[in-house]
């Protein structure tokens, strides 16, 4: 069961029995059968309702008077209800009753009252065999017309419509009645016309008399022969130019100012023909009527009767004539009137039935501003089928302005077409449009050809704005003015980028400038191409011609490549061939603004391979897409060698961040925050390039199958590690480039350590990125006998950091622990990371740190030692001691605590940062002491036995002191300069007393272990620094 229908609507709200009514609402029933009941004001009207829709039904009013509900019943919702009223009234139409339909016309209301089928007209026929239902009719049968008009009416409804006729009949003859009344001047002024024609008549009478056929018989012959053969002669003229044929006879124009009756017709001009009188009048009959005077016939009477027949009708016509015009003028305005209404009427008829044709113009305009073109084209085409052949004039005048106005519309649409941006259902629908109009020409190959065209415009455009910025930018800088603002980067990825930087404060001009091309390429070329499978598949109906395959292809090609060649242009202008013709319109960036495109690459790298996804996904050839991936490898590989570029840069900057800050653990001693800062870059730049490179997109070539780009991977990574180790300063290691190889070249610092330990400082600041201040007011060390010693002298500005030599050890530390921990575990995150074997960088980085390992220890050594040794010989000789005294020893000699004090102080500097490189450290200063000793004490030309007692004592003391770091060379130097010492003393004394060597020759080994005793005792707790210091065996060296 259905809703119960529901009528909101009703036009006109008011009218007369029959007047045609239009019911709106909500559900009027599904169809016409299902409509079952409708009333209007108390009266049936299901018999005259047509269903048009179940929101409109259409009827005619009944005999109902006075206001009352529109109700509507169906079977599928019942009863319904109203929410507006309709009010019927009765009125009476006179003559002078202005009215859209003439009082004698207007159709009788018969309407039927009921429901039954019409009355068979065979039965009528029976009933009445003479009889008929026409009420014009003179065997007008008042049964049939009941019977054949309201046999299914109750008896009480036929009274009722009796009593309606009588009514009807008593006010139309008031109303005459009523006319004659008010129009009573009218009429009195007719019969005063009516007098005035009499006295005309009469007087016309006395005139001309009352029997006129003596001027007919005078018109039927002429007494003038020469009128008689003229006339002749004009009637053979005719019959000779008829010849055979049936005469035919043509009125001729009538000159109303002739004087004569001959002169009535243009015997010249017009074409005369045998009038029928003369039919039976023979050739042989012509020549007697010309010589002779033709008589009159003999029916003079029958003449005389009807020349007064004819008089008297004319006057009875004349009178006819004139009381029908005194009539017209009276009833003129109303019989006007009636012709106006017959006119209105007519062309009401003409404007209702074809409403839709002379309303489409107007509708058409209408549609078009409103943006209805399918509207538009449904009733075009309908107007075409229905009067698209019509020879009427005034369906062809409407038809042309149809015409026009479509053409207006074809030029609209084109112009829409050609109007871009445009979404591609847009483009197919304005296409439908002009297929269903007819337009002349492709409009969907125009709709891709304006497409294609527009990207290239747009990818143009977008290249020359960008290019005017960025040079804008670099002349103001230049100019020494702020360059505009850049706009922020629209980072839909959400990739980070650095902002530590000035240089990176803004996004650079290039890198809006990708984005924005990879946001047109992506939102604009997919129409294009989608467009074109549209066009080719069939779906947009037109007509396809095969050849257009080839150019739909460069219409494609065309901006791909565009693309392409833009965005190599703007980050990777290397890739360009710079003698092709086409390298000018991809665009000629200024060189300098390329420099802070680098930290930005992956950014672009991944708004390119957004693109490419896109296209990817569009089903395109391999053609177009093998241009993208080109350029996708090309920027893979030029992104990888610019972030490991800029992480050896930002590695070789580290310095700058040194805190000297020293962390111990147990396992690694003592080092700085820059292993592991190195590190982190490391691993940071390794993830990042394997994220944004070497993890490659879909239908993406892995970078790593290609020689070179492996090559080119083994060799920045190679620079990645070995840039920890670069020495920068003017006395620096310097990095050449050559092929994909890189070398270190030494000849600044060979040449420095020759000019002097001042120069060499200077090369080790530079080499291991230290800064100067508080260095500036050492001087050459003294012996701590003669003067303040210069490694207890350190920097005199508190707060200044460590002195030279820690900063030495220090980077020393970091230098092995490097390549002890870092490099391994660098090699693991390779692997980690799915790099290939990186044997050789790693290799080739241990290498140059075991090369720095060693520069800085020789650095260190020569900066202790040096002060060390040059203390000796003035220690030696304090006091212009000499070694052939007669003075019994008693203790060692104050050079030899110097000696084993300052070799203390070295320990504790080197123990205090890295006890693992105390053995390397007092391994080199021992060789040192020991070979400078031995070089003294060759020098020294006499020894007396005292003497030689006092060098045994001394080198014995030192070897004692230093034996856990005593080298086999060391060792050497040793005992041989005792034992060279006193064979020498022997040989000598000998020559002279005999004696005298025989006693010596025991006593001075008992002094000596005496005093060594003595020492041993007295320097317990120096000789616990270097007795109680394990040597490690990790600390030999890289």
């Amino acid at each position: 069961m259905g809703p119960p229908p529901v009528v909101t609507g009703i036009s006109p709200k008011e009218g007369p029995p029959g007047t045609r009514v239009t019911v709106r609402g909500e559900f009027l029933g599904t169809g016409p059968t299902d409509l079952v009941g409708l009333t209007i004001c108390g009266c049936d009207c299901l018999l005259s309702a047509e269903w048009k829709s179940k929101n409109k039904i259409i009827a005619r009013s009944g005999p109902g008077k006075g206001r009352g509900d529109i109700l509507v019943s169906t079977r599928s919702g019942g009863k319904g209800t109203s929410t507006v009223q309709f009010r019927g009234y009765h009125e009476t139409i006179g003559p002078m009753k202005e009215s859209a339909v003439w009082v004698e016309e207007a159709p009788l209301q018969t309407l039927v009252w009921g429901r039954s089928k019409k009355f068979p007209e065979d039965e009528l026929h029976e009933l009445f065999p003479e009889g008929s239902g026409d009420l014009t009719s003179e065997q007008f049968a008042a049964g049939w017309f009941l019977l054949e008009h309201h046999h299914g009416t109750m008896f009480d409804d036929l009274k009722a419509g009796l009593a309606f006729l009588r009514r009807k009949v008593e006010a139309q003859k008031e109303g005459q009645l009523s006319f004659l009344k008010a129009n009573v001047g009218s009429v009195m002024e007719q019969l005063d016309t009516l007098t005035i024609l009499k006295d005309k008549f009469e007087s016309d009478v006395k005139e001309h008399g009352s029997d006129p056929t003596a001027k007919v018989e005078k018109a039927i012959q002429d007494e003038r022969k020469h009128i008689r053969k003229m006339a002749a002669r004009r009637i053979l003229e005719t019959r000779n130019t008829s010849g055979d044929d049936v005469r035919t006879f043509i009125v001729p124009s009538i000159n109303f100012n002739a004087q004569d009756y001959t002169g009535l017709i243009n015997w010249l001009e017009d074409e005369v023909t045998e009038p029928p009188l003369l039919a039976n009048i023979s050739l042989d009959d012509l020549p007697t009527i010309v010589n002779e005077s033709p008589q009159l016939p003999c029916h003079t009477q029958a003449v005389d009767s009807s020349v007064k027949n004819v008089t008297e009708s004319s006057e009875k016509v004349f009178l006819m004539e004139v009381s029908m015009l005194e009539a017209n003028k009276l009833f003129e305005e109303v019989l006007a009137r009636r012709d106006r209404a017959d006119a209105t009427r007519n062309a009401l008829g003409v404007l209702q039935r074809f409403k839709f044709l002379f309303s489409l113009p107007v509708s058409i305009e209408r549609n078009i501003r409103k943006g209805d073109y399918d509207v538009v084209i449904n009733d075009y085409a309908r107007a075409k089928n229905l009067f698209g052949k019509t020879d009427v004039p005034v369906f062809k005048k409407v038809l042309t302005e149809v015409e026009q106005r479509i053409v207006r519309l074809q030029e609209l649409l084109r112009n829409k077409l050609q109007d871009m941006p445009s979404t591609l259902e847009e483009q197919k629908k304005i296409i439908r449009n002009l297929v269903n109009l007819e337009a002349s020409g492709d409009p969907a190959w125009d709709a891709m050809s304006c497409h294609s065209a527009f990207i290239t415009q747009r990818l143009n455009t977008c290249k020359e704005e960008h290019i005017a910025i960025e040079t804008a930018n670099g002349d103001e800088l230049a100019a020494g003015k702020t360059p505009r603002s850049t706009p922020q980067s629209n980072n839909k990825f959400g990739s980070k980028t650095p902002v530590s930087q000035d240089w990176q404060s803004s996004v650079p001009q290039r890198v809006l400038f990708v984005e924005e091309l990879s946001e047109i390429t992506t939102n604009m070329f997919p129409d294009l191409w989608k467009l074109g499978q549209a066009y080719f598949s069939g779906e947009l109906h037109v007509k396809v011609e095969p050849e257009k395959q080839t150019h739909f292809k460069r219409m494609v090609l065309a901006p791909i490549e565009l693309l392409s060649g833009l965005l190599r242009a703007a980050i990777l202008p290397h890739t360009l061939d710079r003698m092709s013709p086409l390298r000018t319109s991809y665009g000629m960036w200024p060189p300098q603004g390329l420099e802070g495109v680098g930290p930005w690459l992956p950014h672009c790298l991944r708004y390119i391979r957004s693109t490419y996804t896109s296209l990817i996904r569009l089903d395109l050839p391999n053609e177009p897409l093998a241009i993208i991936a080109s350029l996708i490898f090309d920027l893979r590989l030029h992104c990888m060698s610019t972030l490991f570029q800029q992480a050896a840069e930002h590695i070789k900057c580290l310095h700058k961040k040194e805190t000297w800050h020293i962390e111990f653990d147990t396992k690694h001693s003592g080092i700085t925050q820059l292993p592991s800062e190195f590190e982190n870059k490391v691993q940071e730049v390794v993830q990042m390039v394997k994220e944004s490179v070497l993890l490659g997109g879909h239908r993406e070539s892995p970078l790593l199958d290609n020689a070179n780009a492996q090559r080119e991977l083994n060799a920045l990574i190679q620079g990645l590690l070995l840039s920890f180790t670069q020495w920068r300063g003017r006395y620096g290691t310097r990095k050449r480039i050559r092929g994909n190889e890189e070398e270190l070249e030494k000849e600044e610092f060979n040449k420095a350590v020759e000019r002097g330990h001042h120069e060499m400082r200077e090369v080790a600041l530079d080499t291991l990125a230290f800064s100067n201040d508080g260095m500036q007011n050492e001087s050459s060390a003294v012996s701590q006998l003669i003067g303040s010693p210069a490694i207890y002298r350190g920097n005199e500005k508190e707060g200044s950091g460590p002195g030279w030599e820690q900063r030495l050890l220090t980077t020393l530390s970091n230098s092995q622990y490097t390549a002890k921990v870092v490099l391994p575990r660098l090699s693991e995150v390779f692997s980690r990371h799915d790099y290939p074997p990186l044997t050789l960088p790693v290799a080739t980085a241990t290498s140059a740190l075991s090369a720095l390992d060693r520069q800085i220890l020789e650095v260190y050594l020569e900066q202790k030692s040096d002060p060390l040794v040059g203390t000796i010989e003035p220690s030696m000789y304090l006091g212009r001691f000499d070694w052939d005294t007669t003075r019994r020893p008693t203790d060692v000699q104050p050079y030899v605590k110097e000696i084993i004090t300052n070799m203390i102080g070295v320990h504790a500097e080197v123990h205090h940062v890295n006890p693992n490189l105390v053995s390397r450290v007092l391994y080199q200063i021992v060789e040192t002491v020991a070979e400078e000793l031995s070089r003294l004490m060759s020098c020294v030309t006499r020894f007396s036995i005292q003497g030689n007692q006092q060098a045994r004592v001394d080198i014995r003391a030192v070897q004692e002191t230093v034996s856990l770091y005593t080298t086999p060379t060391a060792h050497h130097w040793g005992p041989h300069l005792a034992i060279s010492t006193l064979k020498e003393y022997s040989l000598e004394k000998e020559r002279n007393t005999f004696n005298l060597a025989v006693v010596y020759l025991l006593f001075p080994c008992l002094l000596v272990e005496d005093l060594l005793a003595k020492f041993r005792v007295r320097m317990r707790l120096q000789l616990m620094c270097f007795g109680d210091m394990k040597i490690v065996s990790g600390g030999q060296g890289i």
